[in-house]
């Protein structure tokens, strides 16, 4: 017998999984699952969670305001993970390691 997996909704959107919610909603999954373990909380709660916090902090980069440090790595053709860890590796700043990347890029 197979299990029936429920749908993730979010507003007025559905999702299989975790991942494909997160991706859609240009978030990070890692973070959702975090929210998830720790305060033992649903999926769609630690999804809305995630989604209100990004919204209230927001991140600016070069005079725009991004939803999140993500959003803005998107916008410049790269992801958040790459920037943060060549900003680890550099030790410089993730504003900095963008800049970096945009420089290289042009």
């Amino acid at each position: 017998m197979e299990k029936e997996s429920k749908k993730i909704t979010i507003g007025d959107q559905k999702f299989s999984t975790v991942r494909d919610a997160c991706t859609s909603l240009h978030i990070i999954e890692n973070v959702v699952r975090y929210y998830i373990k720790k305060d033992g909380i649903p999926i769609e709660e630690a999804l809305q969670f995630v989604l209100k916090k990004e919204a209230e902090s927001g991140f600016q980069f070069r005079g725009c305001r991004f939803r999140s440090f993500a959003e803005a790595c998107r916008v410049y053709g790269t992801n958040d993970a790459n920037i943060c860890s060549s900003s680890v590796y550099y030790s410089i700043s993730k504003e900095e390691a963008l800049e970096r990347f945009i420089s290289r890029a042009a």
